[in-house]
């Protein structure tokens, strides 16, 4: 089929096609469309007309306007012998410049630029904005081009963005800029925090409006920390916490070094200098407040316990006059963890004098929260230990010890690692050279560059002195990257990412941790070092089911049991950063046959060690926490090897948790503990958040301060129409109107306040305890004592067991601000609130009236209903709803819904006198009950933390009370276990209601009015 002509434009449109295109343009056609329409124009040649003359005869010209391919003017036996050149070119002098007119038209198309009329080969830097780089023929094509062209000629440093050593030098500029940020001595970053910094919101001050949600602008405890995640996973986090596995990052934890050295000590034997090492550590230790004598008995070498203050009265040494004052209670400060390390270890250290001095040491790591450091270092100082960290005591180490003299010495580990490891930039300390030199031998597979390079894994014995040059100590005073563990998928993951290393002692470090992962650990907690390779060259881990007992025993280590000592070479002498990067592992990975696979070990490969710990928080159901120390520069080896298993959105792998979702987490905890009822010692310590769970620490202190302050900024945004109108949102408020009114006027204000806005202190603070403390001393002691700042009580059972031997005591001002830690379990309904205000009812006739209407077991009018006969007696459960709707109004008071329809339709069965109306007319009104319950001068506490617990399906929470307020709580439930007794032979309820150390819990902006069952926060030491 021949091919078809295009139809020739017409006049009018290739006359007016400038405007036309410029109005298609404007208009925004597609831009396919003009350009064809464009190249249509430039190529089309114009054609003669029949209405045209020629200049020629009618003989020699065109016929037609528009020639058909394929066919001539003439026939073939037409054709001239010959022809007159001048006459045939001047009667086609019209086609030929129309050819001539395209083809110059088609070479200066729009749709070709200038120098894409060049050769290929020099079009390199034709194509520029610079016309000299043109032939002088296409510079004229050019200009024009430039004068419409709406681009910018480049800059010198966008040219050398397109340098191919660009990528690199931006690279390293940002990681010194990242470098500079971690460096920050308020902002300090971990070594995951680049990890976290994309996933999580940070402890960062972003924008004007400051979301104090993200912490605060000098960032949280020193630190950077991830506070919460993108997405919700306050129910996500806890779903995977119980059944499959959480992950924390708790790097940032304080550790403190601590020892006793002697040199050249008379006594020979290793065993005896030991012991009395061992006991002038721990006199030490229990001198600071941070062990008991009975912690380390055995072979326990690890006690989860409290930093405790000894509270003395300063009366006592008045009225003993020169004995020293009388201890009465010990402050709760913070939770440590001590693990005393095992044997004695020998080191040489040089002198001033380019000489060397050899001592003893024992010693003990002390871990403790960031924010306690200031009340860590008060107290190792008070005991004698000398911080060698400090400038004063810098010729501690260069100077020898007297000889056989004991002395202790304390330093703080540096828990910041080195700037360029937190932004990237440093995972190797090899060279450039040596990276490359080593990649290179890896892909040739050459054994030359490899020569050398295996790890002497060989350990110093005790008898050879260990010399602490400048990169021992240096080792020696870094901390570690501590990752903490929660679920029953824990020990499978633990045991996928940690695989032994090829040494003899893979056997034996094997069992060890099969048997610390198995469920038949042992109560207390259980620590374990191991040797493992490299998490990288076996990333990403697969989990496997945990080995069973029967796996366990046959693969137990034929060894005396002498040589499984346990060493602890980490916390002894550290261990060296990794020695290649993760560039270098990915290129021998990348040169496996099969992709995916794991690599295999070297005999070049690092050999880290680990310690692994694990301890018991819930027995039933059991929920044990893992927590794996590993050395520093390997933080993000093992923590990305830890979460590989978890993929967006699914709950089956680990999920990583943030400051928010820890705290969640932690009280969870506590509310399974509880209910479980039995608790280790020390563990409910832990359960305690630190520092929001502390009040009387100098942490607690500030981060209420900020805690507050954020508060009443976010209740001040909101419009008045939508928020509480408090009539004392702030200190100076409540002042003034105490000062302006009498002591009468201000309870009347207080009693009287129907919907809740006129408790002092709405959103916290400092002065929130002061106002507690004196309603609990106007209450229940003496109204002119104040104590300065509230401290939480360690043990309260002890205290309490003291007091009533130095009753004196009790007018002690310091005393009155006593507090104790007590949970929070919401009795029948209701959630625990934060910063509501905790009650007593006031007198013990209302207390038990309270609780025969939470629990109508006992309730006066159902106890004579079981006797009752004849007309009195009336049925069991319209006599309850009576109760409840009783128990209903105590709670809400006037605000309480009227009764339903049925109660009232419902037709009594008996008419007169029944149990009811006789237990009626003698009682008291509950309105007036709620309101001398609801009444805020009879706040003795406050709720720290609480939220409805998923785990229990209840409301709980942590609170504290006042000392003295406890005693009477105590008090009065003796009183009631007294009275139960009468009654023990009676069926129990399958179900009970907990009113065991019954308060009333009142929310603040409510008239509503809770019952709440406390229990003492137990074995804080």
């Amino acid at each position: 089929m021949p091919a078809q002509k295009r139809t020739a434009p017409s006049t009018a449109s290739s006359s007016k096609a400038t405007s036309a295109a410029d109005r298609i343009a404007s208009q925004g056609p597609n831009w396919k469309k003009r350009k064809q329409e464009r190249a249509h124009t430039a190529r089309f040649i114009e054609t003669q007309t029949v209405g045209v003359s020629s200049a020629s005869s009618s003989r020699t010209a065109s016929k037609s306007s528009i020639p058909v391919p394929g066919q001539s003017a003439n026939g073939p036996a037409g054709q001239p012998t010959s022809i007159e050149l001048e006459s045939l070119l001047s009667s086609r002098a019209f086609q030929i410049q129309s050819f001539l007119r395209s083809i110059k038209s088609a070479k200066s198309a729009t749709t070709t630029r200038a120098w894409q009329l060049l050769p290929r080969h020099a079009r390199r830097r034709a194509a520029s904005h610079n016309l000299l780089r043109l032939p002088s023929r296409l510079r004229s094509k050019a200009l024009a081009e430039l004068r419409s062209s709406t681009t910018q000629a480049r800059s010198r440093s966008d040219i050398r963005k397109r340098l191919p050593s660009h990528g690199v030098i931006r690279a390293t500029l940002r990681r010194k800029k990242l470098a500079e940020r971690a460096s920050h001595p308020q902002r300090r970053w971990l070594e995951t925090h680049l990890w976290h910094a994309k996933r999580f919101r940070m402890t960062t001050e972003k924008g004007k409006a400051k979301e104090r949600d993200q912490g605060t602008e000098y960032g949280r405890w020193g630190f950077v920390l991830p506070e919460t995640t993108m997405m919700k996973s306050h129910k996500a986090s806890w779903r995977s916490a119980k059944g499959f596995v959480t992950v924390h990052d708790a790097s940032y934890t304080t550790v403190f070094r601590v020892g006793v050295r002697v040199s050249a000590y008379e006594l020979s034997s290793n065993q005896q200098v030991e012991e009395i090492l061992r006991q002038r550590l721990l006199e030490h230790l229990i001198k600071a407040g941070i062990a008991n004598g009975s912690d380390f008995t055995g072979s326990n070498r690890v006690r989860d316990t409290v930093l405790t203050q000894t509270k003395v009265d300063p009366q006592s040494s008045i009225i003993n006059g020169s004995h020293p004052p009388i201890s009465i209670a010990d402050a709760a400060l913070a939770p440590v963890r001590v693990v005393l390390l095992s044997g004695v270890r020998r080191f040489k250290h040089p002198t001033v004098d380019q000489q060397a001095y050899t001592y003893d040491c024992k010693e003990a790591l002390v871990f403790a929260h960031p924010a306690a450091d200031l009340h860590m270092r008060r107290a190792v100082k008070s005991a004698g230990f000398v911080m060698t960290d400090e400038h004063k005591n810098a010729l501690f180490e260069l100077e020898a010890p007297p000889v056989n003299a004991f002395e202790a010495y304390a330093i703080q580990l540096d828990s910041t690692p080195d700037p360029w490891l937190a932004a990237g930039g440093k995972d190797s300390s090899l060279s450039k050279y040596e990276k490359r030199r080593r990649r290179q031998a890896f892909r040739t597979g050459s054994a030359k560059g490899r020569k050398g390079d295996a790890l002497v894994t060989s350990m110093n014995t005790e008898s050879n002195a260990v010399m602490l040059d400048d990169k021992a100590v240096l080792k020696r005073k870094q901390g570690y990257n501590i990752f903490e563990l929660i679920g029953p998928r824990a020990a499978p993951l633990l045991q996928s990412v940690l695989k032994m290393h090829g040494t003899s002692s893979e056997k034996d470090d094997g069992y060890k941790l099969r048997q610390l992962l198995s469920n038949q650990g042992k109560d207390g907690v259980l620590m374990v070092e191991v040797r493992v390779n490299d998490p990288r060259l076996s990333y990403p881990p697969k989990i496997r089911p945990l080995s069973t007992a029967q796996d366990s025993k046959a693969d137990a280590p034929d060894i005396p049991t002498s040589q499984s000592v346990p060493r602890d070479e980490l916390f002894w002498a550290g261990a060296k950063p990794p020695r290649f990067s993760k560039g270098e592992i990915d290129s021998r990975r990348a040169l496996n046959p099969i992709p995916g696979a794991r690599l295999t070990p070297d005999s070049c490969d690092d050999i880290i060690p680990v310690v692994l710990l694990r301890d018991i928080l819930v027995q039933k159901p059991q929920m044990d926490r893992y927590t794996l120390i590993v050395p520093r520069g390997w933080g993000t080896a093992f923590f990305l090897s830890l979460i590989a298993t978890h993929q967006s959105g699914a709950s089956s792998g680990a999920r990583v948790l943030g400051q928010h979702q820890l705290k969640h987490q932690k009280l969870e905890l506590a509310a399974l503990s509880s209910s479980s009822g039995t608790q280790k010692i020390g563990v409910e310590a832990g359960m305690l958040s630190y520092p929001h769970n502390w009040p009387g620490t100098q942490a607690y202190a500030v981060s209420e301060k900020q805690a507050a302050t954020a508060r009443q900024e976010e209740w001040s945004r909101r419009p008045k129409g939508k928020r509480t109108e408090y009539l004392f949102a702030s200190h100076k408020d409540w002042c003034a109107f105490v000062q302006s009114r009498s002591e009468e006027e201000v309870g009347s204000k207080l009693q009287r306040d129907r919907t809740g806005v006129a408790r002092p202190y709405p959103f916290g603070g400092s002065h929130y305890w002061e106002w507690i403390v004196a309603n609990s001393e106007r209450l229940y002691g003496d109204a002119g004592n104040r104590g300065s700042e509230p401290w939480l009580v360690a043990n309260a059972d002890a205290t309490m067991s003291r007091i009533p031997a130095a009753d004196f005591a009790l007018s002690a001002s310091h005393l009155a601000a006593a507090m104790v830690a007590v949970k929070l379990h919401a009795v029948r309904k209701g959630t625990v609130m934060p910063l509501s205000s905790l009650m007593l009812p006031t007198t013990f006739e209302d207390h038990l009236s309270w609780i025969h209407h939470l629990d109508s077991t006992y309730h006066p009018a159902l106890v004579a209903n079981r006797t009752a006969t004849g007309s009195n007696k009336m049925d069991k459960q319209h006599l309850k709803s009576l109760i409840d709707r009783r128990c209903e109004i105590m709670q809400l008071g006037r605000s309480a819904p009227p009764s339903n329809s049925a109660a009232k339709q419902r037709k009594p069965l008996t008419h007169g006198v029944n149990v009811w109306s006789e237990y009626a007319a003698r009682a008291f009104d509950p309105e007036e009950m709620h309101d001398r319950s609801a009444h805020w001068n009879n706040a003795v506490g406050t709720v720290l933390d609480g939220d409805y617990s998923l785990g229990n399906g209840s409301g709980f929470g942590i609170g504290a009370v006042t000392l003295r307020a406890w005693l009477e709580v105590v008090e009065r439930q003796k009183r009631l276990n007294a009275m139960q007794e009468e009654d023990k032979g009676r069926r129990r309820r399958r179900n009970p209601i907990q009113t065991t150390n019954l308060l009333l819990m009142r929310e603040p902006g409510t008239d509503v009015v809770r019952a709440v069952s406390a229990s003492d926060v137990m074995s804080l030491l």
